[in-house]
């Protein structure tokens, strides 16, 4: 038995090529806790040790409520480990054993799986090795369950250009994990989410040609086929450009049947010529799809000051999500506050660019690796619905301090969730941005 400091180490839950992992009892803070330590062999190899501690670096860095948490590092017997969060209820693989769950079961596992995957990826991490035996499963005291994505030994910086030795687990590996010196990015996690939906509802891993059609459960819509089969394409080019992409696109399929296929309709029918998507409206006209297809104007923006073509863009931001205060009357009247509307805006030294005032180093978390963020940020097509993704993202981390729903979100986009938590509200200093919102948000009609 290893002694690992003021932890008392009881029994070995599992054992891979590198480590092993022990369920261990911090008697300090009375709370049971899991111990991953490097194996004995590799302890005294530089390269694996570093790569081991860097692991428990990432783990601490992502600081996500679905991403395990690091609570400690040290080192028994010369080898080094680190303390996590234990896992009382096993893994995805573990639940999985039990047979696939039902479709809404199944969504909203992805749905933390997928929060999880895309915090990495903003911190610059693919992790490279998603799996149900990776995903652990915690109890909350609701009686609920909470995802962590775990085991980052495999994990590489998305901006590292240096060819990898191949890696992965067959059937939820990417082609291009197979390839030697084969580049990736997070479409290749993406690869790996869409293989473990496919386990989710079939109860089998991927075949290697499970990018062919209608493979899933009968009951399961053919929109959510669609979804998970874009996922799994072959080719890296055709998947789902980012975590959230896919995320939403699955949610949506799930819950309409066809919302999959609209919300890919959207972005495509927003750039064709008004007559046509009218046209095209009008064919769908009697099928219960034709409302569905457009990003209609809000009414509430008509005879206001806000470009015609902006307002389903919009309204995209706006209704990004279901959260208290997000709304298309909130986006428009940020834009205003920020530029005007005024898609050529370039203020260099405060590093901000376009109709949202984007700052390219922050904008680039949303983006698809090796876009330019300054381009995008100039990009209306681009800059005003990620408004909408990011307020989704972080605006619930400020749902419990007092203040305007609304406000808030502004606040957070402004600067940040935790700035707001920090000052329990809106800053002071922030109050002159905010008292604008608020009397654009009155025009706009909210």
């Amino acid at each position: 038995m290893i002694a690992f400091s003021r932890y008392r180490a009881s029994d070995l839950v599992g054992t891979g090529a590198f480590a092993s992992v022990w369920r261990a009892y911090d008697d300090q803070l009375a709370a049971p806790v899991a111990i991953k330590v490097l194996a004995e062999h590799w302890a005294q190899r530089p390269g694996v040790r570093e790569r081991f501690l860097q692991e428990a670096r990432l783990l601490r860095q992502a600081a996500s409520p679905h991403v395990v948490q690091v609570y400690d590092l040290g080192e028994a017997d010369g080898r080094p480990y680190f303390v996590m969060a234990f896992a009382d209820q096993g893994t995805l693989q573990d639940l999985l054993d039990q047979g696939p769950p039902p479709l809404p079961e199944a969504i909203d596992l992805m749905r933390q799986i997928c929060a999880g995957v895309a915090d990495l990826h903003r911190l610059g991490v693919i992790h490279r090795d998603l799996k149900p035996a990776n995903i652990l499963i915690c109890g909350t005291p609701e009686g609920g369950r909470r995802l962590l994505v775990a085991d980052l030994g495999l994990a590489k910086a998305a901006a590292d250009p240096t060819g990898l030795t191949i890696a992965g687990t067959p059937g939820y590996m990417a082609p291009e994990q197979r390839q030697p010196g084969g580049s990736i990015d997070e479409r290749t996690d993406v690869h790996a989410l869409g293989a473990i939906v496919f386990h989710l509802l079939t109860g089998q891993v991927p075949a290697p040609d499970a990018h062919s059609p209608r493979r899933l459960r009968p009951e399961v819509p053919a929109a959510v086929d669609e979804v998970v089969v874009r996922a799994l394409d072959p080719v890296r080019e055709r998947r789902w450009d980012s975590v959230e992409a896919f995320e939403r696109a699955l949610v949506a399929a799930a819950a309409g049947g066809g919302a999959g296929r609209v919300w890919r309709l959207r972005r495509l029918l927003r750039r064709l010529p008004r007559v046509w998507v009218y046209g095209m409206a009008g064919l769908c006209a009697g099928t219960g799809v034709a409302a569905a297809l457009l990003i209609p104007d809000s009414p509430k923006l008509e005879g206001t000051d806000v470009p015609a073509e902006y307002r389903g863009l919009i309204v995209e931001a706006g209704t990004w999500c279901n959260l208290e205060g997000l709304s298309p009357a909130l986006i428009a009247a940020m834009l205003k506050a920020e530029s005007g509307f005024n898609p050529k805006l370039v203020d260099t030294p405060k590093d901000e660019y376009g109709i949202a005032r984007w700052t390219p180093r922050v904008l680039q978390w949303y983006l698809s690796p090796g876009m330019d963020a300054k381009q995008a940020a100039l990009d209306p097509e681009i800059a005003i619905p990620k408004m909408g993704e990011l307020m989704c993202r972080y605006g619930p981390q400020v749902a419990d301090v007092p203040g305007d729903p609304a406000l808030k979100l502004a606040a957070v986009y402004r600067t940040s969730s935790d700035s707001v938590r920090e000052a329990g509200g809106i800053k002071p200093a922030l109050r002159p941005y905010t008292d604008r919102v608020r009397a654009f948000l009155a025009d706009y009609g909210s």
